[in-house]
């Protein structure tokens, strides 16, 4: 598996993190809330980066973007679940378990936890 840090410095990911993010319109595709600064949200594999050949990595078809408590709920979902199960995990089944989860960022109440942040600050 190659380094996170060199995958996400390459121009090829900043490329199409940065298409993704606007054709997502900074918006987080699980809570709704858009956001106006593109560090407040992240760009998120639906089936996670170390289980694909690396020329799917920068699938666009395979990315969405998360603020940074939905990212987090969704790892902690990743970290207990087993690889079989990852790797034909649908959006529309991880929506479903995301929004189902006790730590999933709600529009309108938040209820984030362990250690991830929503600041109203940077929403619109």
């Amino acid at each position: 598996m190659a380094n996170d840090k060199k995958v996400y410095s390459k121009r090829k990911w900043i490329k199409v993190r940065d298409k993704r993010r606007k054709l997502d319109d900074y918006t987080c595709k699980l809570c709704g809330e858009q956001y106006k600064t593109p560090q407040s949200i992240t760009i998120d594999h639906i089936i996670m980066r170390k289980l694909l050949p690396e020329s799917k990595w920068y699938d666009i078809d395979n990315l969405w973007t998360l603020c940074k408590c939905c990212n987090g709920v969704k790892q902690r979902i990743e970290s207990k679940t087993d690889t079989h199960s990852l790797i034909n995990r649908t959006k529309t089944e991880w929506r479903q378990l995301i929004m189902a989860n006790s730590g999933y960022c709600r529009k309108n109440g938040k209820s984030c936890n362990a250690n991830t942040t929503c600041k109203d600050n940077d929403k619109i």
